[in-house]
């Protein structure tokens, strides 16, 4: 028998014969709600529809639209006749007036709505309930770690507290199984994560392993696309010619780490026309490799022509421990989602499947799951990175056709280009030179 104690609603989707929600009440006490309670609540048929009526309805403080003009009444109404948001919206053709052209204009919302308000339960988490027991702290190291960096307020409240309460506090926390984000402090630059605070020197790395693949997206296996593997100075030489023809280049660097400045160039990937994008795969030997990036210095530093990147900021970076630089203005699809929906997520695979209803390769396809057995892009062969690449560069100038008109008909255009997007460079000329400390 598990009890979650939140007052939160959406967790009425998790309620089961031995699942319980422990909710405070406002006036003091708490109330448990199992399967009955949530189904008087909502007034529905199963704790499994108060996903398709947040969907509906919305949710303001988690950031969940629902259909505009849908309250909690319509949506009961809704849910009781038609019983999911699937079925309602194959069946549109029986509401009438007003209702129908809100529920057929309103469609993806509605969709990506019951998305949001769904909490992920298959987050791969092992529980071992043994390491879960709060020990005793140790007050003597923990006094010293917060004198030593004036944690006063700390020292009262919590080393005081352990000896009157006898060393058993309780610690509540924010929702980690959901599909949803949190309100955050408001970053400077977004993380991956959404929900993070953000660092004005922050990596963009990294996107959220382990996610259940969704069986109705595109895949690069249901997609007609023309990638190329580039691994010839003829054909290098016949690629750029076409990249310098056009006045957008997207562009994506492979590497073998997250780290700009440590990291060596295994590849370079780009496209122009969505469906079609070239890698170029860079050798480890240092002298070669810098031939072959200086063979693309016409495209890098073309100034006519837009720049477009997924964190852009990295493939800049590491371009330059190159010796090359990227000129012209630039593009940054995540930045873009960023200034549109600061509080989401806005990791490539997120934003591919929330604007393209698309399935990316994930990298640990290629190179395994985190640990010390995850291998190196470098120990690839480039036939094996060639698609996964050309798919980073693809997505992108896809991402970057859907955003751009987000972004006008957002009115954000000046935050972005005149504000967002002059400070790149910035930031690329502070991370390349570093801060001077005094390590003693």
């Amino acid at each position: 028998t598990t009890y979650m104690m939140t007052p939160d609603k959406d967790y009425g989707q998790l309620v089961t014969d031995n699942v319980f929600m422990y909710r405070p009440k406002h006036t003091g006490g708490f109330e448990v709600m199992g399967i009955e309670e949530v189904k008087a609540k909502f007034d529905i048929q199963s704790p499994a529809q108060v996903i398709d009526m947040l969907g509906l309805m919305g949710d303001a403080s988690d950031n969940i639209p629902g259909c505009p003009g849908v309250g909690e009444k319509t949506a009961q109404k809704l849910i009781a006749e038609f019983r999911s948001i699937e079925n309602l919206l194959e069946h549109t053709d029986q509401l009438k007036g007003a209702l129908k052209t809100k529920v057929e204009t309103n469609k993806e919302l509605i969709t990506f709505s019951k998305f949001l308000a769904t909490i992920k339960i298959d987050v791969p988490i092992q529980l071992e309930m043994d390491k879960l027991i709060r020990e005793q702290a140790d007050e003597d190291s923990l006094r010293r770690i917060f004198e030593e960096l004036e944690f006063r307020t700390l020292i009262d409240r919590v080393l005081k507290k352990e000896n009157s309460a006898g060393g058993v506090t309780m610690a509540t926390g924010s929702k980690t199984a959901t599909a949803k984000s949190a309100p955050s402090p408001l970053p400077l630059f977004p993380e991956e994560g959404g929900a993070i605070q953000g660092d004005l020197f922050a990596n963009f790395t990294g996107n959220e392993a382990g996610e259940a693949k969704k069986s109705n997206l595109e895949t690069l296996e249901t997609l007609n696309c023309d990638y190329q593997l580039i691994d010839t100075e003829k054909k290098r030489a016949e690629i750029i010619q076409k990249l310098l023809t056009s006045k957008i280049l997207s562009l994506d660097t492979e590497t073998t780490g997250t780290e700009p400045m440590d990291a060596e160039l295994v590849g370079m990937s780009f496209s122009i026309t969505e469906n079609q994008a070239f890698y170029v795969p860079v050798p480890n030997n240092r002298e070669e490799a810098l031939k072959i990036v200086n063979e693309f210095r016409p495209v890098f530093e073309n100034e006519n022509s837009l720049k477009v990147g997924q964190n852009i900021k990295y493939d800049m970076i590491v371009l330059e421990n190159y010796g090359m630089q990227v000129k012209g203005a630039l593009f940054d699809t995540m930045i873009a989602h960023y200034v549109l929906q600061p509080e989401l997520r806005h990791g490539m695979d997120y934003l591919a499947e929330i604007y393209l209803h698309y399935q990316t390769i994930h990298i640990d396809e290629l190179i395994g799951p985190k640990g010390k057995n995850q291998k190196n892009m470098r120990d690839l062969d480039p036939k094996d990175i060639y698609r996964y690449a050309c798919e980073d560069a693809d997505v992108t100038l896809k991402l970057k056709n859907v955003l751009e008109k987000e972004l006008k008909e957002n009115d954000a255009e000046r935050l972005f280009y005149d504000i967002e997007m002059p400070l790149v460079p910035v930031l690329v000329n502070i991370e390349r030179n570093g801060v001077l400390l005094d390590t003693e």
